[in-house]
């Protein structure tokens, strides 16, 4: 699947990627898709852009109830920070941009995000972490 990724647009990428890794973001994807069908119509334009995938069906309905829940879902925590891993790794600059502007910035100040990062956290999104302090 690595091979096919690779061939994909960056909004496709990610939601391919989202679609995958937190099958829980499923409903929240295909509801912007309703969303954004019922604005454009048919076409690229009736297509989620990445921010929204990311934000709308990743970090607000996902993200930040699982890093602010009392009781850790270890199973959830893991594979978030593999997704976030795996964007960063796709090397690509738009989708870096997104982890750091829609997720890094988002969270950083908060401390269940650093506990988040440094227990689960690979070492892309450790270094992102890391670079993104150095401006605060």
């Amino acid at each position: 699947m690595g091979e096919e990724l690779n061939k994909l647009n960056d909004d496709i990428f990610v939601r391919r990627l989202l679609w995958v890794k937190i099958p829980q973001s499923r409903p929240e994807i295909l509801a912007l898709e309703e969303q954004e069908y019922r604005l454009y119509g048919d076409g690229d334009e009736g297509s989620p852009g990445m921010y929204s995938l990311i934000s709308g069906a990743f970090v607000r309905p996902i993200l930040i109830p699982l890093l602010q829940a009392e009781i850790q879902d270890r199973v959830m925590l893991a594979a978030s920070a593999s997704l976030i891993e795996d964007l960063l790794a796709s090397r690509r600059p738009a989708i870096g941009d997104l982890v750091t502007l829609r997720i890094t910035d988002v969270l950083l100040g908060e401390t269940f995000f650093q506990a988040f990062v440094e227990e689960y956290g690979g070492p892309l999104l450790k270094s992102e972490v890391e670079d993104r302090v150095k401006f605060l």
